[in-house]
């Protein structure tokens, strides 16, 4: 059974309400609007940022592993669609296989190793696990913020053609 840890808390960077687009007869002042939308660019700054340096931290962790062992039975790739992964070594790519080191092929491989080196791999994909889990959630939060900023660039548009008569009556 894994062992629980203490994890430090982050603190929270913004709590913002989002407008309903559909609702363009009730809109908001325009200055909390485009408070809104800064406020929104900079969380998404922070956010690629972030995103980054998970990026960076899933080649240390590469280079880490690839240093630790000369001639692993196992090596970290990059899989598009699904992260890093576990492939076996082959001749060839078609001769590699992906391998889950928590089913029954990773269970079998392991047993195959020395306990140092048991360790060591099972500290590594804890680290994987938890590095893939980290940038899947900032790419989400990411792709998030885009369509937010995206409706507020809708909604201000919106807000330009309901205003567009109004201006055009008093002139």
């Amino acid at each position: 059974m894994a062992e629980l840890t203490a994890t430090e808390a982050r603190p929270t960077r913004a709590y913002v309400i989002h407008p309903d687009l559909a609702a363009l007869n009730q809109l908001r002042e325009p200055e909390h609007a485009l408070a809104e939308a800064v406020a929104l660019a900079k969380e998404l700054d922070t956010a690629a940022r972030e995103l980054r340096a998970a990026g960076d931290a899933i080649r240390a962790l590469r280079c880490r592993f690839a240093a630790a062992f000369s001639d692993p039975p196992l090596h970290l790739a990059w899989v598009n669609g699904r992260g890093l992964v576990w492939r076996t070594r082959g001749r060839n790519s078609s001769a590699q296989r992906i391998v889950d080191l928590t089913g029954q092929a990773g269970i079998e491989l392991l047993g195959n190793l020395l306990p140092a080196a048991q360790g060591m791999l099972l500290s590594i994909e804890a680290e994987r696990q938890e590095l893939m889990l980290r940038q899947r959630l900032l790419s989400y939060e990411c792709r998030q913020l885009r369509r937010w900023l995206t409706g507020h660039q809708r909604l201000a548009a919106a807000r330009r053609k309901l205003q567009a008569p109004d201006r055009q009556s008093a002139g």
